[in-house]
């Protein structure tokens, strides 16, 4: 493997960039220098523990000198690469599903090798498959985190890096009275450095269009059996030429499935939330009974949690249809009562979280807004310090502008 390998390496050199971008022929020569830096790393580490007494002990103790220099050279490229991923991974953009993918995939089961992006009879349009980008999230999080540190102690980096290039240099040469600190600064800084350009560059280069590729096969099928599914079906309709409630049924059946059981965190967190706003016990129990036993897509625990109007406050409301099967709700609540409070919004239990919390301004008023695919009941809790909370609650499917497709959700 090892020879193979080196064998690429040199292809790669000797033919340039005739098959290859610069990026990708960076990307070797880096490979191949940090290989040849190894080799020179062991034999400083090797020759630096002279041979002194037995031949067999000290050719023993040469060999630890040189294995302990190289492992700091892979330690310093380990974490350089870390660095390198963190700030050159790619980013991933949202997108929106939409018909033609159903389309796409039914051609892609005759079409296997669909062209490349930008090529006529192209790639395959965005689907609504999203990877998972809690790993982004965290190396934003790093990456942010580790620029402001270095800032911060600019000035003292300069002594920990000396002190540390001293200790590394004790470790391999086994000379403790040694104050010199360059073989482990260099050791350190070049192959920290090497680790973080070659894994910057080939996230850059390479990177996107594995994963890329990857999601890509996953959409493909996902689409290919969307499209199979939905030609069957469509096939049916035309030989009986009426519409059935196959639709309907598996809907209901996905409905009454336990599917939108609300967490113990997500419960922990409302509770907590509910206390710190000064809500009553009994409220805060009654709203956390609620939410344990709705588990499905019809359960509706704000359902009769109070009345539209109550304690000098107001909900009211309209319905606005922002897309096909796609509205959102405008609530406001209006109060008699000058002066601002808290106001606590509960949702359905299909929402994470399900609660969101609001300031009415100065004439006790406060507007919500929020998006939604059918009609369920919204619940507002104000709390009073030393009394009973008030509860309001009202159904959407009866706002203004709700029609009968979102009161049938």
């Amino acid at each position: 493997m090892f020879k193979n390998m080196l064998n690429g390496i040199w292809t790669t050199l000797r033919e340039g960039t005739s098959n290859n971008t610069q990026i990708a022929l960076a990307i070797v020569i880096i490979a191949a220098v940090g290989i040849f830096g190894c080799v020179l790393t062991f034999g400083f580490g090797y020759l630096s523990r002279g041979c002194s007494g037995s031949c067999i002990a000290s050719s023993g103790r040469q060999f630890a000198g040189g294995f302990i220099a190289v492992l700091a050279a892979a330690g310093a490229f380990s974490l350089g690469g870390t660095l390198g991923l963190l700030f050159g991974s790619p980013r991933w953009t949202d997108v929106v599903p939409s018909k033609p993918d159903i389309a796409e995939g039914r051609k892609s089961e005759v079409d296997a090798n669909p062209a490349p992006t930008g090529q006529s009879g192209g790639s395959l349009p965005p689907s609504g498959i999203r990877p998972n980008t809690s790993l982004e999230r965290i190396a934003d999080w790093l990456t942010t985190m580790i620029v402001g540190l270095g800032l911060v102690h600019l000035t003292t980096i300069s002594t920990r890096l000396h002190t540390y290039g001293m200790w590394l240099t004790q470790a391999i040469t086994l000379d403790e009275r040694s104050v010199n600190s360059a073989p482990g600064v260099v050791i350190s800084i070049s192959f920290g450095f090497a680790g973080f350009l070659l894994v910057y560059l080939w996230a850059l280069r390479f990177l996107p269009s594995e994963l890329g590729g990857a999601y890509g096969l996953i959409r493909k099928a996902v689409l290919a059996e969307v499209g199979k599914h939905t030609e069957q079906i469509e096939k049916k309709a035309e030989q009986i030429e009426i519409k059935t409630d196959k639709n309907f049924q598996l809907i209901e059946e996905i409905k009454r499935r336990p599917i939108y059981i609300v967490s113990r965190f997500s419960l922990n967190q409302l509770d907590q939330e509910l206390d710190r706003l000064g809500a009553d016990r009994e409220t805060r129990a009654e709203i956390g009974q609620r939410y344990v036993l709705a588990k499905t897509w019809s359960d509706d625990p704000m359902k009769d949690f109070g009345a539209f109007q109550a304690g000098g406050y107001t909900l009211s409301g309209r319905i606005e249809e922002v897309a096909p099967g796609l509205f959102d709700f405008h609530l406001a609540l209006d109060s008699q009562i000058a002066g601002s409070a808290p106001v606590l919004w509960l949702l359905h239990n299909s929402y994470a979280p399900m609660f969101s919390v609001s300031q009415t301004d100065a004439g006790g008023a406060v507007e919500y807004v929020n998006r939604t695919t059918g009609a369920f009941w919204v619940g507002v809790v104000i709390p009073q310090p030393g009394k009973n909370s008030i509860r309001l609650a009202l159904d959407l499917g009866t706002l203004p502008g709700a029609t009968d497709e979102f009161r049938s959700e």
